[in-house]
């Protein structure tokens, strides 16, 4: 099964992008190839630049805060495991002082190819002196190196997937039958709505083209190879609308 999933606000936008690039960061830790270090590489930098916001815990703090006090307002009956989960997280998030993954902006490395890359107004490219040292350098000094960023960024990595499987975890799944390549649902609001998730089986070569709006979700399908809309396919799918608070 194909997943795709669309997100409508801020802190879930990030949280799959981070998930995202701290995945390719984790492959490269056990890869050996020089084109995947510097796609781990460049996965690092993005990642600087999305949490050097000093708003990002705390936006994560007063979401958890809120979901542990909806709980309780609304008296709703969840594990008391998973309860103490959300609680562990709000004390982990107030003892943690400084932002996340803060021992990365102290790598000399890392401050340097971030210097040529502003002095430059350009991604990183093969002609910055830093990079073309560093490929050079034995693999499994890249990989040393790749590890002990990531481990700099187990808080932000260890918050975000324990968010994601919240929000996944909000919605059941519903089988949907296609109808003339199109789907609409309504909701009360955009709201209401942080995540849709939609799994298609790889076999039906299709890709859904999601849109939110104030009212309701469409979803039209597309050949994946032409991209052309379809008017009728036999295929289905599964989707869940995905709301923490």
């Amino acid at each position: 099964m194909l997943t795709f999933q669309l997100s409508t606000h801020y802190l879930p936008k990030i949280s799959l992008k981070i998930e995202f690039l701290c995945q390719g960061i984790e492959e490269a830790v056990h890869a050996a190839q020089t084109k995947i270090h510097h796609f781990a590489l460049t996965h690092v930098l993005e990642m600087m630049k999305l949490i050097e916001k000093p708003e990002l815990k705390s936006r994560f703090l007063k979401e958890f805060i809120k979901i542990e006090h909806l709980l309780q307002k609304t008296n709703t009956p969840i594990p008391s495991e998973l309860a103490g989960k959300i609680h562990n997280h709000i004390q982990h998030l107030v003892r943690h002082s400084g932002q996340f993954g803060e021992a990365l902006f102290q790598d000399p490395f890392l401050q340097s190819v971030r210097l040529y890359q502003a002095n430059a107004h350009q991604e990183l490219e093969f002609d910055s002196p830093q990079l073309l040292f560093w490929l050079y350098q034995d693999e499994q000094q890249r990989q040393s190196q790749i590890k002990g960023w990531l481990d700099h960024l187990n808080n932000i990595n260890h918050t975000v997937k324990f968010y994601l499987a919240l929000l996944r975890d909000s919605a059941p799944f519903t089988t949907i039958e296609i109808n003339h390549g199109f789907y609409q649902q309504a909701i009360p609001d955009k709201k209401t709505c942080d995540l849709v998730i939609v799994k298609l089986a790889q076999q039906f070569n299709l890709i859904p083209k999601i849109q939110i709006g104030h009212h309701g979700i469409n979803i039209r399908f597309c050949d994946a190879l032409t991209m052309k809309e379809l008017n009728n396919t036999d295929a289905q799918f599964e989707l869940a609308i995905c709301q923490l608070s």
